[in-house]
């Protein structure tokens, strides 16, 4: 699926290239060194006619960057996906590139509603699964309509019918074909995934450039259509396996010339790709089950123990590309704090800064370095949270503040400027500190450090009884209502 992305630039720079008989590169503009509308048209007149077909690539006088699959230091090689310009892959093929991590294939089936990749789909779908590979297919699209999309939809599921594919095959949506911008291509590629659910294929991506998602108002909409569901092409000079981009989205396209060694079937390089969420190689990745921002004392087990477990970039084997940077015996017992808990069906996690690094590490490194309560008080106090320029110091906690390695991290508490509380238990902790237990919306238990509010009003009863002012009163003052419990007082003198 190259990204020859707006093969209206192609045509400019042959233009440019007769022109002025300048050399001109494909890669200054970004694109690929083929056509892909224009292949398929090659496709129909001349190999399907055993005639020569003229190279594209010889139209330019190209100098691409190649990558070798033998390259340790780019990101991984999961998938590529291929079209009748790479040709018959044998299985021989196939097998020789898993040696070099490929897991996947993306084949081309169709374009429009008038092409479909008879020559070579066969074989290198058949080829790639007697291989071992997981094979996803894709349809490069030129709807600009939701009627379109529709039609476009069922060619393509027609096709995949007529191959016997499984109901949970990948479809992909290439979207990139210049020819649709200025069209309603969000809500018409949200058309065209629907017609494909309907027609028993669940499993829809959507494949475009990085620009395309980018912004406020993006083309193609990562809102609507779901991160999960996006599969994004971006080219960086220097691809490196401990720089991955996108890795929000379901896979990376980094890089359309890559090398295998001793295979140069059709133009010899192939797009590829670094699955994050595996839905183009079938791994199965943990899933994260609950996750949340916290704030807590730890320290690393001695380094017998937590040399035994890794140290992450990421959650462990929630997703492709996460780095492992050695294991937690290098920061034998050392203090820290953990700032984020995520559990998965494996473990649980905690994220913690050493030497100005966010690191991921199993809670089982760490010994817990908590505050302890040392006293907890029903009461029944009403209480007034101070104005933001004060309590925007202070956080709210599912539990008091680092007593708990299960406390989550609930908001500022200048959020709740001036608003009137009951609090029913008050808590004191070995550090010192003081913490009321009140209700948020939707009756959540919520922690807030006593220094967060007014004076408590610790008794609040209606009575009637006659009271005389005593002749040493001008040393007390008189207010709207009682003393510091609240903002904006009056004093009457």
């Amino acid at each position: 699926m190259k990204k020859n992305f707006f093969s209206l630039l192609f045509f400019c720079s042959v233009f440019i290239f007769f022109v002025t008989g300048k050399h001109v590169y494909a890669e200054n503009f970004g694109l690929g060194i083929e056509s892909d509308p224009i292949q398929q048209r090659l496709d129909k007149s001349n190999k399907e006619m055993n005639q020569q077909s003229i190279a594209l690539p010889k139209l330019l006088n190209t100098q691409a960057t190649y990558y070798w699959a033998t390259d340790n230091s780019l990101p991984n090689k999961d998938f590529i996906d291929v079209s009748s310009w790479n040709e018959y892959i044998s299985v021989a093929q196939y097998q020789q590139m898993k040696r070099y991590g490929l897991r996947g294939v993306v084949v081309k089936l169709s374009e429009g509603t008038y092409y479909q990749n008879k020559t070579y789909m066969f074989s290198q779908i058949n080829n790639a699964k007697a291989a071992g590979l997981t094979v996803s297919v894709y349809h490069y699209s030129k709807f600009k309509n939701s009627k379109e999309a529709v039609s476009e939809a069922n060619f393509f599921a027609n096709i995949a019918d007529s191959l016997e594919l499984s109901k949970n095959t990948v479809m992909v949506n290439d979207i990139e074909d210049y020819t649709v911008l200025g069209t309603a291509i969000t809500n018409n590629s949200q058309t065209f995934a629907k017609q494909l659910n309907s027609r028993g294929y669940k499993n829809v991506i959507h494949y475009t450039s990085a620009s395309w998602v980018w912004g406020a108002s993006p083309l193609l909409d990562p809102k609507k259509i779901g991160n999960n569901n996006l599969w994004i092409a971006q080219y960086p000079v220097n691809p490196n396996k401990n720089n991955l981009l996108n890795s929000a989205y379901s896979a990376w396209q980094w890089a359309s010339t890559l090398k295998y060694p001793n295979i140069n079937t059709g133009i010899g390089t192939f797009d590829i790709n670094i699955d994050y969420r595996g839905r183009f190689t079938g791994k199965i990745y943990d899933s994260i089950n609950k996750s949340y921002t916290t704030d807590f004392p730890v320290q690393v087990k001695g380094k017998n123990l937590s040399s035994k477990h890794g140290v992450w970039s990421d959650v462990y084997n929630t997703r492709e590309g996460i780095i492992n940077y050695g294991n937690a015996g290098q920061y034998a017992d050392k203090i820290g704090f953990v700032t984020e808990v995520a559990s998965t069906n494996r473990s649980t996690y905690w994220k913690i800064n050493f030497n100005q690094k966010d690191v991921w590490i199993d809670k089982d490194a760490f010994i817990l370095n908590l505050d302890r309560v040392v006293s907890d008080s029903q009461i029944d106090y009403h209480l007034c949270i101070k104005d933001k320029s004060i309590s925007n110091q202070f956080t709210l906690w599912s539990e008091p503040y680092r007593t708990s390695s299960s406390s989550e991290y609930l908001g500022e508490a200048g959020n709740y400027e001036n608003i009137k509380f009951r609090s029913t238990n008050v808590v004191k902790t070995n550090s010192g500190g003081t913490f009321y237990k009140i209700h948020l919306n939707g009756n959540k238990v919520a922690w807030l450090d006593s220094k967060a509010f007014y004076e408590p009003i610790i008794a609040n009863d209606s009575t009637s009884y006659r009271a005389e002012i005593r002749n040493d009163a001008n040393k007390q003052g008189v207010w709207s209502a009682p003393y510091n419990t609240e903002n904006n007082i009056k004093y009457y003198g």
